[in-house]
């Protein structure tokens, strides 16, 4: 047990190996020389005299400080001899006794090095094939940038994603092309019909008539009107001329719809009304003729509101006809405005073998006449403008002047749908009958 007690204690102060003494380099030494190493190890003399005594026990050990011959760290193997007062003892370098083991150790270094090396140089071929045509495609898509569309790329590589993805980007180019192609067409297109409907627009605004005072040379009867189409070109239209020395006819219309169809049927319906005026004194006969021409052709089921009248400023007795219109308002001398009382028929174009009934207006001082496209404008608030709002407008008129009424309704209309897209076309016009007396005095 005390044995065990002091290869324990060996154990704390030296490595021990019980299977290695293979080297040829070694010594003998004395007794005394072994008390001496063991004193400094920390021994206490009783602890060597155990060992000396079971010795024969105890395997080689390593010795920390350098031994006084080899001066380097050594191992150590003491063997008693038997019927002797001394013991044998072997000292061979650690140096000499690992060097196989250091050997071995730098070729597995060397190995790993190497090896590591070689992953390196694989990893960075396999990427180079990666991105090389990374790198292509991304010089390929740089000139495509700049507007270089008749290249296409061309990828040498066993990577199945890199080769799909150089196809889809030559596919790419393809309807690219294509694409730019068909959008240029369309633009074009764009263009002509645009340019196409400036003109359009231009030819309708200029059979409209927009130069005021529309008949200096006339003081019986002043006039001003005002239309904004809520397209280029638009279903609204109105009219007036002097039949003949005595009667000034007037007319506003609105086709159903907006656009090209609408303003190419006003042009119809425009054409036909002028073509009766000339030969027809009733505007009831003139409607009812119209109305008859538009029926008997196919128009698309298109139809148009029309209110027609001819005043005489002689007398300033006023006929008219409301062909589905919205029904005017009268402006009398002494303030008092009311919606003008109408015999309405059907629109025009709507159905055939209608008539007109005409009434005598007794002479009054004025008359505004509008579109749907006032009435039914809307807010951000979804608010309808109203045909009282509109009556509204005009009772709060002190002086009715035609120019200045209409100027005055459009821009309550547009102040009151600001922010909205225009849904109809807009259209006022204003009629005041001066009569021949009263037109002396103006001038």
């Amino acid at each position: 047990e005390t044995i065990y007690i002091i290869k324990n204690k060996l154990k704390d102060k030296f490595v021990f190996n019980l299977n290695y003494i293979k080297s040829m380099k070694h010594r003998t030494f004395s007794e005394g020389e072994l008390n001496s190493e063991l004193r400094k190890k920390g021994f206490t003399e009783q602890e060597i005299s155990i060992i000396k005594e079971n010795v024969e026990k105890l395997y080689s050990f390593l010795l920390d400080s350098p031994d006084p011959y080899w001066k380097k760290t050594s191992r150590i193997y003491v063997y008693p001899i038997r019927n002797g007062d001394f013991c044998i003892g072997f000292v061979y370098p650690e140096d000499e006794v690992m060097k196989e083991l250091y050997i071995l150790q730098q070729q597995r270094i060397i190995s790993g090095i190497t090896g590591l090396l070689l992953l390196l140089i694989i990893i960075i071929i396999v990427a180079n094939s990666i991105t090389r045509p990374v790198t292509q495609l991304v010089k390929f898509v740089n000139k495509v940038a700049r507007g270089k569309l008749d290249e296409k790329i061309s990828i040498h590589t066993s990577t199945y994603e890199v080769l799909t993805l150089g196809l889809a980007f030559n596919k790419m180019i393809e309807d690219l092309k294509k694409y730019i192609e068909e959008n240029q067409k369309i633009t074009a297109e764009k263009e002509r019909i645009a340019n196409e409907l400036n003109v359009a627009s231009r030819i309708q605004m200029s059979i409209i008539p927009q130069k005021f005072p529309a008949f200096p040379e006339r003081p019986e009867i002043d006039i001003y009107a005002k239309i904004i189409p809520a397209l280029e070109v638009g279903g609204d239209f109105y009219d007036f001329t002097f039949i003949d020395q005595d009667r000034f006819g007037f007319v506003i219309g609105d086709a159903a719809g907006k656009g090209i169809p609408a303003a190419l049927f006003v042009a119809i319906s425009r054409s036909f009304l002028k073509a009766t005026v000339m030969n027809i004194d009733k505007p009831g006969e003139c409607l009812r003729l119209v109305n008859e021409l538009l029926c008997s052709e196919d128009y698309m089921n298109m139809f148009i509101t029309m209110f027609y009248g001819t005043l005489n400023i002689k007398t300033g007795e006023l006929l008219y006809c409301n062909a589905g219109h919205n029904p005017p308002y009268l402006i009398k001398k002494n303030g008092i405005i009311e919606a003008l009382k109408t015999v309405n028929g059907p629109a025009l174009g709507a159905f055939s073998g209608v008539d007109y009934d005409t009434i005598k207006l007794d002479m009054g001082d004025g008359i505004v006449l509008y579109t749907d496209g006032v009435t039914e404008a809307f807010n951000k608030d979804k608010e309808i403008f109203s045909d009282e709002r509109l009556q509204k407008i005009l009772e709060n008129i002190e002086n009715f002047v035609p120019e200045q009424t209409v100027k005055m309704v459009v821009d309550d209309v547009l102040n009151f749908s600001e922010g909205v897209p225009q849904s109809d076309d807009i259209t006022v016009m204003a009629v005041k009958y001066l009569g021949m007396q009263e037109s002396k005095k103006c001038r």
